[in-house]
């Protein structure tokens, strides 16, 4: 969410949901805080101040906004995004901890070869802290296929773009689990202003959870991409 960026009209984001959540803990991670963003050529971004909101009703110990590796090349890497993810530690009665992540990973990097290095990164980090007992739940944009429904669509296939990659099949490897709602898109693409049924579409939202966490239920909620060009996802989860 936005700070302070041209492209959101200098609304701060941050401060409005604050505002509405009074009753919440909150924290910010920046990752994209730029003095101008020249692209487009004919409608640029310009100035940028972003980055990760999270809002939590929950006692959290400890905040950790982890850098994710992989680098754009040098003259792209001073308009694009840090990629970072954003940790709250919440402890739970038996001594260990909920571990709740936002996670914001990278897109439109070539082949998908920085997204590979922080797919290692968030499997070594969410193994780690499994084995301890921890309870994992990470969330947010994946920039990356999560769902198999639109496999089997032709259309879908004929129109998939460069920039959408799919994710390894070892990664949920040790104990892990999505929850994703296949019948909501999550993502629009931004050729043109969004017409049902034109604009590309598909799924790359939404949470993945360690075993010791049960999915109760996973909501995608169409909001006919009204003020984003993502859709929200909302989950109830319990500690088992």
């Amino acid at each position: 969410m936005d700070k302070k960026s041209l492209r959101s009209f200098d609304v701060n984001q941050y401060k409005t949901f604050q505002d509405g959540l009074k009753d919440h803990a909150s924290t910010f991670g920046d990752n994209f805080n730029v003095q101008w963003v020249p692209v487009p050529i004919k409608k640029p971004h310009g100035y940028t101040n972003s980055g990760l909101g999270s809002f939590l009703k929950y006692k959290v110990e400890e905040v950790t906004r982890y850098q994710l590796p992989g680098r754009e090349m040098w003259l792209r890497q001073l308009f694009d995004v840090d990629r970072a993810i954003v940790e709250h530690k919440v402890p739970v009665d038996n001594g260990k901890y909920l571990r709740m992540v936002n996670v914001h990973l990278s897109a439109y990097d070539k082949g998908g070869n920085i997204r590979k290095q922080q797919v290692e990164f968030l499997k070594e980090y969410m193994n780690k802290h499994y084995k301890n007992g921890d309870y994992i739940v990470l969330g947010g944009d994946w920039n990356q296929l999560l769902s198999d429904v639109q496999l089997k669509d032709s259309k879908f296939k004929e129109g998939w773009p460069k920039w959408l990659v799919q994710l390894p099949e070892d990664f949920t490897d040790g104990g892990f689990q999505w929850a994703v709602d296949d019948t909501v898109w999550t993502v629009r693409d931004n050729v043109k202003s969004y017409v049902e049924g034109e604009n590309f579409v598909t799924i790359i939202d939404g949470f993945l959870v360690s075993q010791n966490v049960e999915i109760v239920s996973v909501q995608g909620h169409d909001l006919k991409f009204e003020s984003s060009d993502h859709n929200p996802v909302s989950a109830v989860l319990k500690l088992n």
